[in-house]
């Protein structure tokens, strides 16, 4: 799916991108602190689960075009070990 998606969008774009988000989620862990979230409506053990599967996800995200660049540059012999490491 991400040859598919991102094969015209430059590398660089991509990892600006996604850092970006991951930068402003993990801020929301403010919106926690100071308690926005119960102005909002959302307790805070629903925003607590939530906020932790969206950082998940933003961290496989902003992994995913690094993994992607490894294994374009290491030779083909060497994929098997930069999959082994990744995980």
């Amino acid at each position: 799916m991400y040859g598919l998606v991102f094969r015209g969008t430059a590398f660089r774009r991509i990892l600006a991108i996604t850092i970006v988000l991951a930068f402003f989620m993990r801020a929301s862990q403010l919106v926690l602190v100071t308690g926005l979230n119960r102005k909002l409506g959302i307790p805070d053990t629903w925003f607590a689960v939530g906020d932790s599967a969206v950082l998940s996800a933003m961290s496989e995200m902003v992994l995913l075009p690094i993994l992607v660049l490894v294994a374009k540059v290491w030779c083909l012999s060497s994929q098997a070990h930069s999959h082994a490491q990744a995980h």
